[in-house]
């Protein structure tokens, strides 16, 4: 529904939906908003994390369908204004450069970010290192702990790491 499929008369009953055809993003993101909302008061739900990847194939939409696809993009973007939604949009760097010049209301908005595979097993274990004392943090801090005992043994620890990353770097036969 939140997609624009057909909803069945005993669906829209069932749901409160108002809408009998496909729902405009104007009607579709207030009803995601809601859904969230809901979910985070009965602490299902942190946080809300969207992928929108390949949007270079943006830019090869005609005019009109571009136009509606940005528009939309905003208006989700407006819907949760960053709050319990982070939205990624991954894609090849000239088509943000290309589209941002089309919408500069949009890219406004976005953070370039470029991110670069991990190269040696000692940055994977810097980066596992630093996700497990963050987590940690977190951790602490939901639980209103003054504590700042330091982790001693990762886990996985140091050698499990490498060899998983190890395993990553082996080419494909």
């Amino acid at each position: 529904w939140l997609g624009g499929h057909q909803v069945y008369v005993n669906e829209r009953d069932k749901y409160h939906l108002w809408a009998e055809e496909r729902l405009s993003p104007a009607v579709a993101f207030p009803y995601l908003r809601i859904l969230v909302n809901g979910m985070e008061s009965q602490g299902i739900l942190k946080r809300m994390v969207l992928l929108l990847d390949e949007f270079e194939e943006v830019q090869t939409l005609k005019t009109q369908p571009q136009s509606e696809y940005i528009q939309a993009l905003k208006g989700l973007l407006n819907s949760f204004n960053w709050r319990g939604l982070f939205i990624i949009i991954a894609g090849q760097s000239a088509s943000f450069t290309t589209l941002g010049s089309r919408y500069p209301s949009l890219s406004d908005r976005w953070q370039r970010v470029k991110l670069e595979p991990v190269q040696s097993s000692a940055q994977a274990v810097k980066l596992a290192r630093a996700y497990m004392e963050f987590g940690r943090e977190e951790y602490l801090k939901q639980r209103h702990s003054t504590s700042t005992k330091k982790t001693v043994q990762l886990s996985p620890s140091e050698v499990e790491i490498k060899a998983i990353y190890a395993d990553v770097k082996k080419p494909v036969m």
